[in-house]
């Protein structure tokens, strides 16, 4: 008996042994495909599935889209990232790039440029390639520059005689054509057309008028929105629905959807980006146009963007590096130009036939505000500062409070986020004013 316990138990430890051995030589699964991380509407995943299967075919390295809804994104890819399951390739925004990067969640790509002889940063507008570099090295390549355009309805205009946009136009041109253009068609004492929109990117109001959001960009420690100069901008624009009326409110704005009404025919004039036209281009009934943003002491406009970064976990980080090249150079890029959906940030292409617009003109309106582009705070609390914004505007907008209490406010609260932030995001070489 005690032989035959023995034996068994040999044979339990030898099969054991051999279990464990087959388990030990066995490599760990390894994925076939780079995922690439995207945040995209339904209209947009279709152009970016069209280059990514253009980049399988021609590499050869097959490339999975992951596609989330842009308000979970990156709460997604930081959970992702904590998990240790990153994607290779992310979509990245250049106002989230520096909590990523500090963190060092991203990979250095500079390696990889210093090994390429025909690609450089040099077709790139400055501004954007800058918004990917860290302590002198380059975290990722840019893909597109947010710019705005001022959207009309030439058919609207025609009507009532309104003369289009030109790029003299000033917030007082702006304000005077809203004005011809607000309409109560069937008088039943409410508008039916309204002339335009609260801008909801009232940064580029403040730029205008002389005013600036903090003290230092690159490394800001302080509001500086109870100005005159801001507060002034602010007012023009709330005035545009508490006063001029010739705005629909900020919750009736939010209802209808900005783009949804232009494209009925109930606004005349919106503040779009680039990213908007494929939408716009479903307008049926009217034909519409883009032109550059009406002036007020000087000009200005948007400057942010987003880029394609690797994640440090990558572990195809060569194939990544190509794709990377091909989405922000390459055919991919071109695609992506012409679907319509942002104004690039390579400038080579930015300037070339590949570049449609969205519109029947062409992209002037566009490449012209390239040329007057202002950064926003670059700091690793971006989001909570936006936050802040957000929430103490809408009292303003509603006319629930004044400008001076509404930025009174956003200082206190600003500065309060600015004293606890990370002095590191000083490194960051912003978008400079250019004008």
């Amino acid at each position: 008996m005690y032989m035959r316990h023995r034996r068994l138990a040999v044979a339990l430890i030898l099969l054991v042994c051999i279990c464990l051995t087959g388990c030990a030589k066995k490599p760990p699964p390894s994925s076939d495909s780079l995922v690439f991380m995207v945040r995209a509407t339904a209209d947009q995943l279709k152009v970016w599935q069209e280059a990514v299967d253009l980049f399988t075919e021609q590499s050869k390295i097959k490339v999975t889209l992951q596609n989330e809804p842009y308000d979970t994104y990156f709460s997604k890819l930081q959970t992702m990232i904590a998990g240790g399951t990153p994607p290779d390739v992310v979509f990245m925004e250049s106002t989230r790039f520096p909590e990523f990067v500090t963190k060092n969640t991203l990979l250095n790509l500079t390696p990889y440029l210093q090994k390429e002889t025909e690609f450089t940063g040099t077709d790139f507008y400055p501004e954007a390639w800058q918004s990917y570099r860290y302590q002198g090295q380059q975290y990722g390549l840019p893909n597109d520059i947010a710019v705005l355009g001022l959207m009309y309805n030439q058919d609207l205009f025609e009507i009532d005689f309104v003369k289009a946009p030109t790029t003299n136009w000033t917030w007082n041109d702006y304000l005077k054509a809203a004005r011809t253009l607000t309409k109560d068609t069937d008088e039943d004492g409410r508008i039916d057309q309204w002339g335009t929109t609260v801008c909801p990117w009232w940064q580029v109001f403040v730029w205008q008028n002389g005013g600036e959001l903090v003290d230092n960009v690159q490394q800001p420690t302080r509001s500086t929105l109870a100005t005159s100069a801001a507060q002034g901008a602010l007012q023009f624009l709330a005035d545009l629905s508490l006063k001029q009326k010739v705005a629909p409110s900020a919750s009736l704005t939010e209802s209808m959807g900005r783009c949804e009404a232009f494209t009925a025919g109930k606004v005349a004039m919106i503040y779009a980006g680039h990213w908007d036209c494929p939408q716009l281009n479903k307008m049926k009934d009217s034909r519409w146009e883009a032109a550059p943003l009406p002036r007020g002491k000087q000009q200005a406009n948007l400057g942010l963007g987003s880029g394609y970064c690797i994640t440090s976990g990558s572990k195809r980080a060569d194939d990544a590096w190509q794709f990377l090249l091909f989405m922000s150079a390459g055919e991919g890029q071109k695609k992506l130009l012409s679907a319509g959906f942002s104004t690039p940030a390579n400038e080579a292409l930015a300037n070339s036939e590949y570049f449609a617009g969205g519109m029947s003109a062409g992209p002037g309106a566009f490449l012209q505000g390239l040329k007057f582009i202002h950064p926003v705070p670059f700091t690793t609390r971006y989001t909570e500062i936006a936050t802040i914004w957000d929430q103490e505007l809408q009292l303003l907008w509603s006319g629930q409070a004044t400008v001076q209490q509404v930025t009174a406010k956003i200082d206190e609260r600003v500065n309060k986020v600015l004293s606890e932030a990370n002095p590191a995001t000083a490194w960051l070489l912003p978008l400079t004013p250019r004008g």
